[in-house]
């Protein structure tokens, strides 16, 4: 496993941006990602620097009507793209985006922002895997065959997996799209038994969930399976309100405010246990512009010897 460079990795976590299609709507949407862009080199509540992000994550409900019909999907996934671009360079936000779609980001054939997605990461920066072809039976969403939406990639020895809606593989009305195969393919053959740290992506909370959407099931085997790994960040959406730090059977997961907030995510190796490094936590409220109160801090363990060049 490749190490953590001297510089810690910062990332930035969005969730739940809704983009409307009357421009007028999405000019708080714009004004959170000049914001984001404002945040490297700004003063942590602890005195530490932001850090320049290797990326922002965004774990759903990119749009708001995605079953509102051709005409309106895309042109509320053209704001979005405006504002967030793909790689850092080609929309207003400067950092790369590796986003997932929630429930409002679905249409009744499962194509509209699914299939974008998938489209993206074949230039998405640093994406190493993405998933097979998931073909759903005929009663749901008409047998449509989704391929290389859920996608992975590593900053340093550090493992992220964005599993979109939810972790499954079940074919229920929030479709998962296999992603429980995905993950659990990548965890086995990818991450192994190194003991690398792992941050999975997905849109709806990992407690909760009703039978029709995500099952529980599901869920149950969604935690068997990361039990056996160093999971040391669940990141979500789909609830409202703040910035959230919780924890879901012991696994640490995080959710950015609902619209109009972010969490900044630092991870500082210890100089003095290169195995070892300090991960912290913190709320942003764009539309204050403003920190939470608390910091969030955590010690996280396998990131292995530093490369020699790092």
């Amino acid at each position: 496993v490749s190490a953590l460079a001297s510089e810690p990795i910062t990332f930035f976590h969005v969730t739940d941006t809704h983009y409307r299609t009357d421009p007028a709507e999405n000019a708080g949407r714009t004004r959170d990602v000049h914001r984001l862009n404002a945040l490297p080199g700004t003063p942590l509540p602890n005195g530490a620097v932001v850090g320049t992000p290797r990326g922002v994550i965004h774990t759903g409900d990119i749009i708001d009507a995605g079953s509102g019909g051709d005409r309106t999907r895309e042109i509320q996934w053209g704001h979005f793209t405006a504002d967030y671009g793909l790689d850092g360079t080609d929309g207003l936000l400067k950092f790369p985006v590796y986003e997932g779609y929630g429930n409002h980001d679905q249409d009744t054939w499962l194509v509209g922002v699914a299939s974008r997605i998938a489209a993206r990461n074949a230039n998405r920066p640093g994406v190493t895997h993405v998933s097979q072809a998931y073909t759903y039976p005929p009663d749901r969403y008409r047998g449509v065959t989704i391929e290389g939406v859920h996608y992975a990639w590593q900053w340093g020895p550090v493992h992220f997996v964005q599993a979109n809606i939810r972790v499954g593989d079940s074919p229920t009305r929030y479709p998962a799209a296999g992603s429980h195969t995905f993950l659990k393919h990548y965890l086995e053959t990818v991450v192994g038994r190194s003991g690398a740290p792992v941050f999975i992506g997905h849109h709806l909370p990992p407690g909760t969930g009703a039978e029709g959407e995500w099952p529980a099931a599901d869920r149950e085997a969604y935690l068997e399976l990361i039990r056996g790994y160093n999971v040391v960040g669940i990141l979500f959406g789909h609830r409202g309100g703040g910035n959230v730090v919780e924890s879901w059977n012991g696994i640490n997961a995080f959710k950015a405010a609902h619209g109009g907030g972010a969490l900044v995510f630092t991870i500082e190796r210890d100089a003095a246990d290169p195995d070892t490094a300090t991960m912290t936590v913190a709320g942003r409220n764009l539309r204050d512009n403003a920190w939470d109160a608390r910091l969030h801090t955590f010690e996280i363990t396998g990131l292995g010897e530093p490369a020699d060049g790092e």
